[in-house]
């Protein structure tokens, strides 16, 4: 009886530890993005961060980051950001959309918004810790 007891303890230990994190959600993120440059060994990754709820094996969210690298049409390195769409089922993480930031910050007429800022950033990446960007000229 014991031993059963300490089988059925170990196995949800196990379960409980194979669980996606938010770090998994960002390291997956960040692997699948530096994979969109032009020179992947390029990529620096700077502030990033996960908004949602990865729990009990469920869950979803994003992962907000900034990063420095040679995007896909560039020759030099330039500051970017990225978003990335992420959710958990059956203790599996799946990365669902990535967008990166285009090296075009025109504003939206009559704001300071960038078109990346109003369909990426300003709708999944903002909270009361990180607020809206208009990152526009």
């Amino acid at each position: 009886m014991k031993r059963n007891v300490l089988l059925i303890a170990i196995a949800f230990v196990c379960l409980a530890g194979c669980s996606p994190t938010e770090k998994d959600a960002i390291e997956k993120s960040q692997a699948l993005v530096k994979k969109e440059l032009k020179d992947p060994k390029s990529a620096k990754f700077g502030y990033t961060y996960f908004l949602g709820s990865l729990s009990s094996g469920t869950g979803d969210g994003y992962v907000c980051g900034r990063l420095s690298g040679v995007g896909v049409r560039e020759t030099a390195p330039r500051f970017m950001r990225y978003v990335s769409s992420v959710s958990v089922k059956e203790n599996t993480l799946v990365i669902n959309n990535i967008w990166v930031e285009a090296p075009d910050n025109t504003s939206i007429l009559g704001t300071k918004e960038t078109i990346f800022d109003r369909l990426y950033w300003n709708k999944y990446c903002v909270d009361a810790r990180h607020p809206a960007s208009q990152s526009g000229i």
